[in-house]
């Protein structure tokens, strides 16, 4: 069937907009906060950490439910001939059909740690999630905050290659009127050059840099997306408190508690065991009697360790070495997370006097850049002088811009530090 021109026309209205749409589609803008949470909730880190939760979890729950009696049913049945074993051993054959339970009444206390131990593996768990978000979220920070700094300096490069386009063209008019040389035209081709090629570098770094992002942030790979711009980063909110809710401190809190637990089970191999056990059902030689061969039976076992050899003791003292081992990670851990947070601080309110140096800087650099050109267009000056100007103009600006990404990853490593 043929279409009518009215049918074309308006299969071509209601596909334009569509097609429009898609090429002229804005990608996705990423806020720093909508990347952390993306990556904390996507990341396959975060499953992982997950997953060591849960199994700590059932550990625990096994743990509670062994104190309570255990139920079994068990049934044999032995064969023996008359022409082999001897019968008085044998009795001929033996069957049994019964429901047995046992329970221990006293055991030292090994079961009440052990479950206490478990309960604070499952905490400890629970704990290693935070640091795993953390962790996600410093790398999101630190991606993010590349992703700004090489956008910052892709603008940078791109205002040095239009600069120096500029003045090869002035160069080039320069050297029709006798004022400029060839080789001012070379060595300012050249320069050129240069800044194209740092230009082409600085957006490999950030398509890289995105990449990176989408992967931690749990989203398609080649998905495009832009960032927000962000002020300043402010260090007094940061600052205020000592990194008190360190996440490795708070982990290794939880590995000296563990220690005692494994004192407190070593302790008890000391202390006599009690338990009970019994039994209900049909025990006997020939089945077509087991009527005749029903009953129960009640078992009473106590024990008490009268010598070792030194075993439990020196069993215990392994256990209360690694204890005398955990605090002293822990003490050394302190010392090193204050010494860092200290050090980061430091280096904080550093960056953030270099930005502002460096600012200053801009306008002195830019009105040498504009002298020296002057100079050299006048007759006074020389190209070389105008191109190293250049060149300082562009490092003061590349220097501004280092400090104040270095500045926002002091602030997200005491971030990380303070557990966030």
């Amino acid at each position: 069937m043929k279409l009518s021109a009215f049918h074309l026309s308006g299969i071509a209205a209601l596909l334009f907009p569509l097609i429009v749409g898609g090429l002229f589609a804005q990608p996705d803008t990423l806020s720093l906060s909508e990347s952390v949470k993306a990556a904390q909730q996507y990341n396959s880190n975060v499953s992982l950490s997950q997953s060591a939760v849960d199994q700590s979890d059932a550990r625990l729950r096994e743990l509670r439910a062994n104190r309570y009696p255990s139920l079994f049913f068990r049934t044999h049945f032995l064969y023996a001939p008359d022409f082999g074993y001897n019968v008085a051993i044998t009795n001929g054959g033996e069957y049994g059909l019964r429901l047995v339970a046992g329970l221990p009444l006293y055991d030292g206390g090994v079961k009440s740690a052990l479950v206490d131990q478990a309960a604070n593996n499952v905490e400890r768990a629970q704990l290693d999630i935070e640091r795993t978000k953390s962790e996600i979220a410093f790398g999101v920070r630190s991606t993010y905050y590349e992703i700004l700094r090489a956008e910052a300096e892709l603008r940078i490069r791109q205002e040095t290659v239009r600069r120096l386009q500029d003045y090869l063209t002035l160069l080039k008019q320069l050297q029709l009127g006798g004022v400029a040389t060839e080789s001012d035209v070379l060595k300012a081709q050249v320069d050129l050059n240069n800044a194209v090629i740092a230009r082409e570098a600085i957006q490999q770094s950030i398509r890289n840099a995105k990449l990176l992002l989408n992967n931690l942030a749990g989203r398609p790979l080649r998905q495009p997306f832009e960032v927000s711009q962000l002020s300043t980063p402010d260090t007094i909110a940061v600052t205020d408190t000592l990194p008190s809710n360190n996440i490795d401190l708070r982990l290794l809190r939880y590995d000296v508690e563990a220690t005692s637990y494994n004192i407190a089970i070593a302790k008890s191999e000391r202390l006599p065991t009690l338990a009970i056990s019994g039994d209900i059902g049909a025990l006997g030689i020939k089945v077509r009697d087991w009527r005749d061969e029903t009953g129960y039976s009640v078992f009473l076992s106590l024990d008490v360790p009268i010598f070792t050899w030194g075993g439990i003791g020196h069993r215990i003292e392994q256990k209360e070495l690694m204890q005398k081992q955990k605090q002293l990670e822990l003490d050394v851990k302190r010392r090193d997370v204050e010494t860092q947070w200290q050090a980061t601080v430091n280096d904080a309110e550093q960056f953030r006097r270099n930005i502002a140096q460096y600012v200053s800087n801009l306008k002195i650099a830019e009105n040498n850049y504009l002298s020296a050109k002057a100079r050299f267009v006048g007759g006074g000056g020389s190209n070389l002088e105008v191109l190293d100007a250049q060149r300082l103009l562009l490092e003061t600006h590349l220097n501004a811009n280092n400090s104040e990404f270095q500045l926002r990853s002091a602030i997200a490593n005491l971030l990380r530090l303070s557990g966030q």
